[in-house]
C-alpha cells in the first residue's frame, strides 16, 4: 500500500470513528476489510486507540475537575493554582523510580484498564461488521431495477449499484423492481423479483456462519455456491422453511394463497414446513408447495430459466446517464470497466448511450477476465442491443466493417469482432448486413473467414437484438431478433465451412493482451454509429432457446 492510499484509509477510518463517514464510503471501507487483512487489523487497532484515548481524557477532565472546587471565588482559584505549582515542584524532586511508578499509573495502567474494557465491549458494532465481511455474510448490489428500497434499523434508503446489505437489513421491491445480489467470497447470486420483502438475518450465535434470510412475500430466484459443511443456506417464509447446500431454485412466498412454492434446476434442496415439521427434499427438476394442508411436490413442467447460471462475464447496461465511464455490472471478477474517448462524440439519452461521432469506448487494460475465461470454456457469446445509425451505410467498403464490439489488438489482429458490414467491395447494400470474426482453429489472426447475416438484416434507427454464438463444437451462430440468419450455406458451398468448423477447441491461439473495444478499431477509423443499450459476453454458447428468450423479454 502506498503513502498515498494509506493516508487515504486513515482518512476513511477517522470519519468512521467520527460518525460522519457516508453509507456509501462505508460500505467501502468494509470492502477493503473484506479484502485486506491488514485494512481489518488498521481499523480494530484505530479503535481501540480511540477509545483508549477517551478514557484518558475523560479520566483527565475528571482530575481537573476535581482540583478546582465548585464555588470558589478568584483568590481561591489563584490559590488552587498555586497548589498545583507546588505539587508539580513537588513531583520534580522525587526520585527518578518514583516518577516513572507515577507515570506508569498514569499512562500504562489507565490506558490498560480502558483498553481491557473496550476489549470487553469490543466496540461490537464495528468488529462486528468486520466479521459479517470477512465471513462472506455481506453481499454486494451488481444491479438494481427501479427504485428498490433498503431498509436497515428502520430507515428505508435507495438501493445503489456497488454498496453492500448485511444481515440485519430488508430489499423491499414494488411493482416492475428488481435487484440482483452477489456474494464476494463465493459465487453465490441471489435476484430478488418484483413485489418481494427479503430479509437478511443475524445469526443468534457468533459461532454460526451459515446465510439465513426471511421471504415474507415475492419471489426469490438463486444460484447458490457449495455452502461451508454444517452452515447450509436457510431460507423462512410464513409457511416454511428451504436449506441449500449447493444448487440452483426458484422459491415464491405467495401471502393471499398462503403457501411457499419451491423449484428446483440443479442439485437438491429440503423444504420443510414450519410449525408442524415435516419435510420433503426436492431434486432437480421438481417442485413442492408447502401450505395448511401439508406438503406436496411433482415433476416441474418446464425447467427453471438458466438466468443466473454461468451468467454473463462482462456486463454493459449503458445507464449512467453522464461521465466518461461506462460500468460492467456482471459482477464477475473485476470489473473490466470502460472509457469513452470523446464526451463530445456521444450523448447520454434516457435509454443509453449514443454515439453521434467517430469515437471509440475501451477499456484502460487488457480483457483478461473475457479472455480467461473463454479460452477455459472454449466457448463464447457475444449479445447486444444497438439501435443502428443510416449514416454507417454511406461509409465505404474500407471502413466496413464498422466494430460495435471488439476485442482485438489493431485492424488486423483480433481475438472476436460482432460488426456491421462485411468488409469486402462489391454490393451497394454491404453495411445492411452484420457479421462476426472469431479467432479460433481454421481461422487466421484476423478472423476470417467471417460470417454474415444471408441477406441484408439491418434495419436502421430501430432497437436490435444482435447475437453470435460459437461452441465448442466449432459451431458459429449468428442471431438478428431471435432468428438464426447466418450464412453458414453460403460458407459451405465456398468451402469455406471446414475452416469455420474446425477439429480442436478452445480459443489457445487468443492474445493474452488485446483489450476491449466498443465502436471502433484501435488504430483506424473502423467507426459505428447507433446507440448502445445493453452489451453482454458470456463465456459460453447460448442455445438457440435462450437467445430467442432474451429476445421475447427485451430490455427488462
Amino acid at each position: 500500500m502506498t503513502g498515498k492510499e494509506n493516508a487515504e484509509l486513515l482518512g476513511l477510518i477517522e470519519k468512521h470513528l467520527e460518525g460522519s463517514l457516508p453509507p456509501e464510503e462505508t460500505d467501502r471501507l468494509l470492502r477493503l476489510v473484506a479484502d485486506d487483512p491488514t485494512v481489518a487489523h488498521l481499523l480494530a487497532r484505530e479503535t481501540l486507540r480511540a477509545e483508549m484515548l477517551s478514557q484518558v481524557l475523560q479520566h483527565e477532565e475528571a482530575r481537573s475537575a476535581a482540583d478546582v472546587p465548585r464555588g470558589l471565588d478568584t483568590t481561591a482559584i489563584r490559590a488552587a493554582a498555586a497548589a498545583r505549582r507546588r505539587r508539580a515542584s513537588s513531583r520534580r524532586r522525587l526520585s527518578r523510580r518514583q516518577r516513572k511508578a507515577r507515570a506508569w499509573l498514569r499512562y500504562g495502567v489507565l490506558p490498560l484498564a480502558a483498553a481491557a474494557a473496550f476489549l470487553a465491549a469490543v466496540h461490537f458494532y464495528n468488529l462486528h461488521q468486520i466479521r459479517m465481511v470477512q465471513e462472506g455474510l455481506c453481499a454486494e448490489i451488481i444491479e438494481v431495477r427501479g427504485e428498490v428500497q433498503v431498509i436497515r434499523g428502520g430507515s428505508p434508503a435507495p438501493a445503489k449499484r456497488g454498496s453492500l446489505v448485511r444481515p440485519g437489513d430488508k430489499l423491499r421491491t414494488e411493482t416492475d423492481e428488481g435487484v440482483t445480489l452477489k456474494y464476494r467470497k463465493e459465487p453465490t447470486t441471489l435476484e430478488v423479483k418484483a413485489g418481494s420483502d427479503l430479509s437478511l438475518l443475524i445469526n443468534a450465535s457468533r459461532k454460526d456462519s451459515s446465510k439465513r434470510y426471511r421471504l415474507d412475500h415475492g419471489e426469490l430466484q438463486a444460484e447458490v455456491a457449495r455452502q461451508k459443511p454444517g452452515a447450509p443456506m436457510r431460507i423462512a417464509t410464513p409457511q416454511a422453511e428451504a436449506r441449500v447446500i449447493g444448487t440452483r431454485f426458484v422459491l415464491r412466498a405467495a401471502p393471499a394463497a398462503e403457501s411457499t412454492r419451491l423449484e428446483v434446476a440443479e442439485g437438491k434442496v429440503r423444504l420443510t414446513r414450519l410449525g408442524e415439521g415435516d419435510s420433503v427434499d426436492v431434486e432437480e427438476g421438481r417442485y413442492a408447495v408447502a401450505d395448511a394442508k401439508g406438503l406436496t411436490s411433482g415433476l416441474l413442467v418446464a425447467a427453471v430459466p438458466p438466468a443466473t447460471r454461468a451468467g454473463p462475464v462482462a456486463l454493459y447496461r449503458f445507464d449512467e446517464g453522464r461521465g466518461m465511464e461506462v460500468r460492467d455490472v456482471s459482477g464477475e471478477g473485476a470489473p473490466l470497466d470502460l472509457r469513452i474517448a470523446d464526451s463530445g462524440a456521444v450523448r447520454w439519452t434516457a435509454e443509453g448511450l449514443a454515439v453521434e461521432k467517430p469515437t471509440i469506448i475501451t477499456s484502460q487494460g487488457p480483457a483478461t477476465k473475457i479472455i480467461k475465461a473463454c479460452k477455459a470454456s472454449g466457448e463464447l457469446t457475444v449479445e447486444a442491443w444497438i439501435v443502428p445509425h443510416a449514416a454507417n451505410e454511406a461509409r465505404s467498403a474500407m471502413n466496413l466493417p464498422c466494430r460495435i464490439v471488439s476485442v482485438s489488438g489493431d485492424y488486423h489482429h483480433r481475438d472476436f469482432t460482432l460488426g456491421q458490414g462485411q468488409g469486402t467491395n462489391g454490393s451497394a447494400d454491404n453495411a445492411r448486413h452484420y457479421s462476426a470474426r472469431i479467432r479460433a482453429p481454421g481461422a487466421d489472426a484476423n478472423g476470417r473467414p467471417w460470417i454474415s447475416t444471408k441477406g441484408p438484416s439491418v434495419r436502421r434507427d430501430v432497437l436490435t437484438h444482435l447475437v453470435v454464438t460459437r461452441a465448442a463444437s466449432g459451431r458459429i451462430g449468428l442471431y438478428v431478433d431471435g432468428k438464426r440468419v447466418d450464412s453458414m450455406t453460403e460458407l459451405a458451398k465456398k468451402g469455406d465451412l471446414g475452416k469455420i468448423i474446425s477439429a480442436g477447441k478452445g480459443f489457445s491461439s487468443w492474445n493474452d493482451s488485446y483489450r476491449l473495444a466498443l465502436a471502433n478499431e484501435f488504430g483506424i477509423d473502423r467507426a459505428w454509429l447507433g446507440e448502445y443499450r445493453r452489451v453482454a459476453i458470456y463465456s459460453r454458447a447460448l442455445e438457440e432457446e435462450e437467445i430467442q428468450r432474451n429476445f421475447r423479454a427485451g430490455l427488462d
